[in-house]
Formats: C-alpha cells, structure tokens, sequence
C-alpha cells in the first residue's frame, strides 16, 4: 500500500502541474474531470487492496501474497497499472472498476502456482483429495512436528510441519517384522538411510517394529498452517520431487536413489492408490531373501522386466485407501 500511495502522490503532483497549463476558458471543466480520474484510480486502488487483504486473511492467496518479496513488487505493479488506467477511464467508471477488479483478481489467481510447476500443483491436489477422503487416517505426532496419514499392516507415511524441525521431512514407515522374517537383519542396514525403531508404546498406542526410510528436503524454516500447506511449502522448495507417470496416471514422490512414494491422480481409478517403492539392492544385501517375500505385501519388480522404465530392482508395496 505504501508503493501505491507514492504513485498517487507523484500522479497527483503530475497532474496538478498540468492543470497550470490548460487553457483558461476550459480550466474549470478539465480540472474536474482530471479530478474524478485520479478519484476513479483511487478508488479502483482501494477495492483491489481490501480484495486482497480479505483473500490474504482467508488463506486463499496467502502464499502468492506474503511468500516472497518479489510478490510485493507484484502487488505493486497492479497497482500501478490500474491506477493509471483508472485516470483514462470514462467520467462514469463504476462498471469499468468493477470489472477492472474482477479481471485482475482472477489474473492473480490464474497466474499463481501453488508450488512452482504444473506437475507438483496436480501432485498436491491429488494428495490433499486422498487425505480429506481419510480424515480418520490422518494424525499429527507432536513430538517430530509431523503430519502422518495411516496405511494397512501399521505403514505410514509423514511429511514435517517445518522443515528446520528436524533431518526427516518426509518419511515411509514400515511394520518390518514380515522382512525380518524373510531374512533382513536391520543391524547391517546404512544407519545414515535407514532408521530401525524397536515396537513401543506410544500415546497408548502399541506401535510395531518399524523400519524408516527418511528424506531431508532442507533445513529451512517454514511457518505451515495445516497438513495441506505443509505438504505444498515441501513440494515447493524442491520442483524436482514430482514426476508424473502418465501410463498409470500416478504421481511419484522422488525420495533419492531408487526409492519413492506413489499416489494416485484419482483415488479409486487403479488398483492401488498409494505405493511404497524401494530400492531391492540395500535390502537384499542386508539379508533379505526374495524368495520368501510372501505375507510381506512387497512384490519384486525387476528392472527391464517388471518395469522396463528403471535401472534398478524395486520392493513395491500397494495400498488400497477409500
């Protein structure tokens, strides 16, 4: 608002200096209709800044409004530009603002990516839809500052509320007993990419044996309201988390080296809706026998075979959500 009201001011100032010219006979009527032009700019200035500050404090536009200091230079150019268009408008300009209004709001709105690409924006829609359709799945561990959606056999999946939390912004738990059976040992596992957690009692909930598989995003401290705004401030640091799979119109989350989570584009269009996928070679040379994988809910899929698309032989791991 500030930059708005220096460029009234110098606008004012311009078209005051102007007036001392006009021709004297005609002085009175240009001065006035000069007058209602800056008004109309005015105006036009005010409504969009009230439109913006209810959108702002409805969450709607927040992020496009306060993220980045870039987007008060947006802000400002808006202004700018409808301003100086207001003062060129005709005399009765009221239906000429309130369509001004409309298209730069939804200029705004249409323009705005919520994480930075096309792929992450459908990615956090396709997310957001498979969460709200499971309200009863979603928790928050207030400990790890982690929102968590519960999957079948005790799986879950996490995202972090603040990325400064700590070294795990995302995260696939697993109930890791059916491994262990099919000859994993968790002790020869890289410690630095792998976390075994021993079965606890947490919040009165008896929690299995777990085997983690972290991803840190960065470091950067971040201020999310709500699950949903966690999940896109994620999506947004780093654009290359997202690829989409067209074939079977799934969205990969890339959590490095083989190893991802799969959702998909329409909850209840395929046969599952959620995938875990993780890379075969550490888990093999850590024990795992592939052969006795059954009861585990993991299937090989073999690359150049199963999946002709990786390099890699993957543990793939479905889920069927409502």
């Amino acid at each position: 608002m500030t930059v708005g009201l220096y460029i009234i001011y110098y606008n004012l100032k311009y078209r005051i200096l102007n007036i001392k010219n006009i021709n004297i006979h005609n002085q009175n009527h240009k001065r006035i209709h000069i007058v209602n032009k800056f008004i109309n700019g005015v105006k036009l200035c005010v409504i969009l800044s009230i439109c913006l500050y209810k959108l702002v404090n409805i969450n709607i536009i927040k992020p496009f409004y306060i993220n980045k200091k870039r987007n008060v230079k947006i802000i400002a150019f808006f202004h700018v530009i409808l301003f100086n268009l207001a003062c060129h408008a005709p005399q009765n300009g009221t239906p000429w603002l309130i369509t001004s209004v409309v298209f730069i709001l939804s200029f705004v709105g249409c323009s705005r990516s919520d994480t930075g690409t096309k792929e992450s924006d459908g990615a956090l829609k396709a997310f957001n839809a498979i969460v709200k359709a499971n309200p009863k799945s979603k928790g928050f561990h207030n400990a790890l500052e982690h929102w968590g959606l519960k999957l079948s056999t005790n799986d879950k999946f996490e995202w972090t509320k603040d990325s400064s939390a700590n070294k795990i912004d995302f995260a696939m738990i697993i109930a890791v007993d059916p491994l262990i059976k099919a000859g994993l040992d968790v002790t020869k596992l890289y410690s630095n990419k792998w976390v075994y957690k021993p079965a606890e009692v947490e919040a009165g909930v008896k929690l299995p044996n777990r085997l983690v598989f972290p991803y840190n995003v960065s470091d950067k401290k971040q201020t999310s309201n709500g699950s949903e705004d966690a999940f896109r401030r994620l999506l947004k640091q780093d654009p290359k988390l997202i690829k989409y799979v067209k074939d079977e119109k799934h969205y990969m989350l890339m959590l490095g080296e083989g190893n991802s989570v799969h959702f998909t584009e329409t909850l209840g269009a395929s046969d599952e809706d959620m995938e875990f996928v993780l890379k075969a070679e550490p888990l093999i040379k850590a024990g795992l026998d592939i052969t006795r994988l059954q009861g585990s809910g993991f299937k090989l899929e073999q690359a150049g075979k199963d999946n002709l698309d990786n390099e890699d032989d993957e543990l793939v791991k479905s889920y069927i959500l409502k």
